[in-house]
């Protein structure tokens, strides 16, 4: 909200933490229960054991290729709108990295996913390759994002919740304009320089910056060099 929206974007570099609801048996056109199905196949006996065998083969850094259900443009089309076409394109390998995974068995049919992941993971497609990872086909039924970044589902209050608060209580709800920023580093400026930044003016600190935030700051501006330079290309 407000001036806080000016650094919404460290939230989207930010992992992000799902669970899922995967229902083996089928696969649909779209990953999830909003789709057709497309295959069947028999759902072979599993408990928590097998489960957590095949989690472990998802830990770490792997590529994805991204559905065709998605908000992914090819030539300036989204993906969808070739999807419900019938038309399906060559999609690129997306790097991702699973940070922590946890399978549990709901009963014969359903299991639980649970999975902290870095951005671009799409956990549809990782439902689907996990059920083809025991030997069948499946879809998410149902999912919900329980963290991004430092925020968490358990610190959230619902919208009903908030309507019913008074307006300075709904307030006090607000967390710092900064709460999305998560740079372990800081710079203390002169009063020279503090005079220098009321007026707007700006200064060369390159000298007094910390290693951590030299780093930081190297890494962000490859990083935007890296997606300019994919853009030009594509």
């Amino acid at each position: 909200m407000g001036e806080a929206t000016k650094f919404s974007h460290y939230q989207l570099d930010a992992d992000k933490s799902y669970q899922a609801t995967i229902l083996l048996g089928g696969q649909t056109d779209t990953g999830d229960a909003d789709g057709q199905i497309v295959a069947q196949a028999p759902i072979p006996k599993f408990d928590d054991v097998l489960l957590d065998k095949v989690a472990q083969q998802f830990l770490g850094a792997q590529q994805q290729i991204p559905p065709m259900y998605s908000a992914l443009k090819k030539d300036g089309k989204k993906l969808y709108e070739y999807a419900r076409a019938g038309i399906e394109v060559e999609r690129a390998p997306r790097d991702i990295v699973i940070k922590a995974i946890d399978l549990k068995a709901l009963d014969h049919e359903r299991i639980q996913l649970t999975v902290t992941c870095t951005k671009g993971t799409y956990v549809r497609v990782l439902g689907e390759d996990i059920a083809k990872a025991m030997g069948t086909l499946g879809h998410l039924t149902a999912l919900r994002r329980t963290q991004v970044g430092d925020f968490k589902i358990n610190d959230a209050i619902t919208l009903s919740d908030l309507e019913a608060l008074a307006f300075d209580n709904r307030q006090e709800q607000l967390m710092p304009v900064d709460a999305c920023i998560n740079i372990e580093a800081e710079m203390v400026l002169t009063f020279e320089q503090c005079e220098r930044i009321h007026m707007g003016q700006r200064l060369n600190v390159f000298e007094q910056l910390t290693d951590s935030l030299r780093d930081y700051i190297s890494t962000s501006i490859s990083h935007q060099s890296s997606v300019s330079e994919t853009t030009i290309s594509n």
